[in-house]
C-alpha cells in the first residue's frame, strides 16, 4: 500500500500546538490545522510519521550536539503528542526513508527545512514523490529554489497556484514545470457568524501583520526583485495613511517590525549570550495582534480587507473573515477564481491600489443590500468549501492517487 509520509510534524507551528511555543507562551499559527485532525490523527494505516530526530522547534537555539538533539526531539515529540492529544501508540512512525518505494509520498515544508545540508542529504536520497509546501517561500528564495532543484520536488503546494500568479515565482522557479497545487486556507472553528450583519459599523475593517523588511542576506531576492521594503505594500499603505481614512477603514493592522526586535550582544560574552537568547526566547514576539478577539472584531464590521503578500499568496484572514459574515474585499486576481470564488459575488475586487479600494467602499457604505448580498455568497461559499474536513479529505484522496 502507497504510504504517505510528514515529515517531523512536531517542530513546525502550522499543525498545531508546537513545544517551542508551548513553552515561551507563544500564539501558535494553526493554518494547517485540518491536516493533523483530519488525517494524522485519524491514524490512517498507510499515514506515516517520519522523525529523523535530528531537529526541534527550538531549532538548535541551545543544543549543538548532534546526540543531545535526538535524545531531546525525542521527548520533544512525545510532548507534542500530549499538548495535540495524538495517540503516540496509533501511529505509524519511521526513523528514516531508505525504505521508501517509488509511489510514495513526501509532505514537508521548504520553510526552514531545506537550508540545512543533512536534511538536504535526505530528501535527495529519498526516491518517493516529494511534496513541498511554499508558505514564506520569500525568505531565502534563491538558496531554496537551488535547493529544491537538486531534491527533486515532485509538487509544490500553496494557497494559490504561484506557478502561474506570481512572477516572483516564475523568475526564481524557472526549473519548475508542473503548476502549484491549491490547497485553500481553511478557517479554524471558532471563526463564526455571531452578529447579525445590519447592526455591524459600515466600516472596512483592516487586518494583518506588516513587517518591514531589512536588507538581509535572507529577504534580499525579495527587495531586489520588487524594489520594497515590506511583504504587504497595501497593508504598509493602509497603516500608514490611518488617520487619513478613518471615515472608511478601521485598521488592526501591527506592526510586527517593532515588536520581534532581538537583543543582540556585541563582543564575546558567554553570561550576556546566554540571557540575550532567555530574553530574545520569552519576551521578542508578537503581542499587540493578539490583544484584541478577533472573531469579534470581523463580527464587528460589514467588510473587511487581508492585504495578499506581494509574493502571489493570499492570506489566510481572507476565509476567516468570511466565515464570520464580513464581505472580503481583495484584489481581482486568479488567486481568488482559482479557488472558486466569483469577483463581486462572493467577493469585491478592486485593482490593488488605494485608491480603487477607497471608492469600492464608498460604493458599499452606500449600497448595503449589494453589500450583504456578497457577504452572504462568500459566507455559504467559504462553509461549504472551505472547512477542515473537505480540504483535508481532498488533499489525502490527492496523495493516494496521484
Amino acid at each position: 500500500m502507497k504510504k504517505i509520509i510528514f515529515y517531523n510534524p512536531y517542530i513546525e507551528q502550522w499543525y498545531g500546538k508546537n513545544v517551542f511555543n508551548f513553552v515561551t507562551r507563544r500564539h501558535n499559527v494553526y493554518k494547517y490545522w485540518y491536516i493533523l485532525e483530519n488525517i494524522i490523527k485519524k491514524y490512517h494505516s498507510n499515514v506515516y510519521i517520519y522523525l529523523d530526530l535530528k531537529e526541534n522547534s527550538f531549532y538548535r537555539t541551545f543544543f549543538k550536539s548532534p546526540f543531545i538533539c535526538k535524545i531531546f526531539a525525542l521527548f520533544e515529540f512525545l510532548f507534542w503528542c500530549v499538548l495535540n492529544k495524538v495517540n503516540f501508540f496509533k501511529l505509524n512512525i519511521i526513523f528514516n526513508i531508505d525504505g521508501v518505494e517509488s509511489e510514495d509520498a513526501l509532505v514537508a515544508f521548504a520553510f526552514k527545512n531545506i537550508k540545512d545540508d543533512f536534511k538536504m542529504v535526505q530528501f535527495t536520497k529519498a526516491k518517493c514523490k516529494k511534496f513541498f509546501f511554499l508558505n514564506h517561500y520569500h525568505i531565502y528564495t534563491s538558496k531554496i529554489s537551488d535547493n529544491l532543484k537538486k531534491v527533486g520536488v515532485y509538487r509544490f503546494l500553496a494557497e494559490s497556484d504561484l506557478a502561474k500568479n506570481s512572477e516572483y515565482f516564475k523568475h526564481y522557479f524557472q526549473w519548475y514545470k508542473n503548476s502549484v497545487l491549491i490547497l485553500p486556507y481553511v478557517y479554524n472553528k471558532r471563526f463564526m457568524l455571531l452578529n447579525d450583519f445590519n447592526m455591524r459599523e459600515n466600516l472596512c475593517l483592516a487586518t494583518g501583520s506588516l513587517f518591514y523588511f531589512k536588507r538581509t542576506e535572507d529577504i534580499i531576492d525579495c527587495i531586489d526583485f520588487y524594489n520594497t521594503d515590506t511583504l504587504h505594500p497595501m497593508r504598509k499603505e493602509i497603516y500608514e495613511k490611518q488617520d487619513e481614512l478613518k471615515d472608511v477603514i478601521f485598521s488592526r493592522i501591527s506592526d510586527l517590525t517593532s515588536e520581534i526586535q532581538s537583543k543582540e550582544v556585541l563582543g564575546k560574552s558567554i553570561i550576556k549570550d546566554f540571557f540575550a537568547k532567555i530574553y530574545n526566547l520569552f519576551y521578542v514576539k508578537q503581542k499587540e495582534y493578539y490583544k484584541f478577539d478577533m472573531v469579534n472584531e470581523y463580527n464587528k464590521y460589514k467588510m473587511f480587507i487581508v492585504p495578499e503578500e506581494i509574493t502571489g499568496l493570499p492570506a489566510i484572514g481572507f476565509v476567516e473573515g468570511m466565515a464570520c459574515g464580513a464581505a472580503f474585499i481583495g484584489l481581482s486576481s486568479p488567486i481568488y477564481k482559482d479557488m472558486g470564488l466569483i469577483e463581486n459575488f462572493h467577493y469585491i475586487s478592486y485593482d490593488g491600489s488605494l485608491k480603487d479600494l477607497v471608492k469600492k467602499i464608498r460604493y458599499f457604505q452606500l449600497h448595503n443590500d449589494e453589500l450583504q448580498r456578497i457577504a452572504k455568497n462568500g459566507y455559504e461559499f467559504v462553509i461549504n468549501n472551505f472547512n477542515g474536513e473537505k480540504i483535508a479529505q481532498q488533499f489525502l484522496n490527492y496523495l493516494n492517487n496521484e
